[in-house]
């Protein structure tokens, strides 16, 4: 049976079914790390990002293959981007500065600015 609190629904997310569990990179504009679901205590990949001073916060389910690539890669950058790809084919939750929480498609995730 799919968990109740991390599984894609038409339903409004009132709280964020997630608890964060550590960072393997960020810096002044994105973050990547990794989150435990609430409910199941599967992984998720845990992504943000700012874009003019707004904070675009993202979850995404990712596999084990998934979470050891990040882990092993050492290039915060190469990080960012294999997050970005992972983030991309999947529905996630987003917390965004406007509709505040909600599941989206992550090929349409906001998650890149311009260059700093």
């Amino acid at each position: 049976m799919p968990c109740l609190h991390c599984t894609p629904s038409d339903a409004t997310l009132n709280r964020l079914p997630f608890t964060r569990t550590d960072w393997l990179a960020s810096d002044s504009h994105e973050g990547v790390g990794f989150s435990r679901c609430l409910g199941c205590e599967d992984r998720w990949l845990n992504f943000w990002v700012e874009i003019f001073d707004d904070q675009w916060l993202y979850w995404s389910p990712m596999t084990p293959e998934d979470e050891a690539r990040l882990r092993a890669e050492k290039d915060s950058y190469k990080v960012y981007e294999i997050a970005r790809s992972i983030v991309r084919n999947h529905k996630v939750v987003c917390k965004g500065p406007v509709r505040g929480i909600e599941w989206v498609s992550g090929s349409h995730a906001l998650l890149e600015g311009p260059p700093w």
